[in-house]
Order: structure tokens, then C-alpha cells, then sequence
């Protein structure tokens, strides 16, 4: 973040910068990546329970 705060740039720019930063603030946070993996779980299970039952729609 030094190098982007030592140069001018837009408010566009600082925008980014901003919301970057607070991304890798969050992503940081204890509990936050168990909590994705967690989430990524259940909609990955969700996916492949949705997949099978449309599979014996289909087989039906």
C-alpha cells in the first residue's frame, strides 16, 4: 500500500485501492476462510444433490 499511497493518482484509483485493501483485510480475519470453506461445502453438496436428482428425473 506505500507505493500506491506515495503516488497521485484518481479517485477512481484511490476507490480501488480502498476496497482492495479492506478485501484483504477481511479475508484476514480469523474464521473468515473457515467459514467459505464451510459455505463452499454446502454448495458444492446442494449441486451435486440437485445433480443426481435431475439425473433420475431424467432416467424415470
Amino acid at each position: 500500500m506505500a507505493l500506491i499511497d506515495a503516488t497521485p493518482r484518481s479517485t477512481l484509483a484511490t476507490a480501488f485501492a480502498s476496497a482492495a485493501q479492506h478485501v484483504i483485510d477481511v479475508w484476514r480475519e480469523p474464521g473468515f476462510q473457515t467459514a467459505l470453506r464451510r459455505e463452499a461445502k454446502r454448495f458444492f453438496r446442494s449441486i451435486a444433490s440437485e445433480a443426481g436428482a435431475a439425473s433420475q428425473r431424467i432416467r424415470s
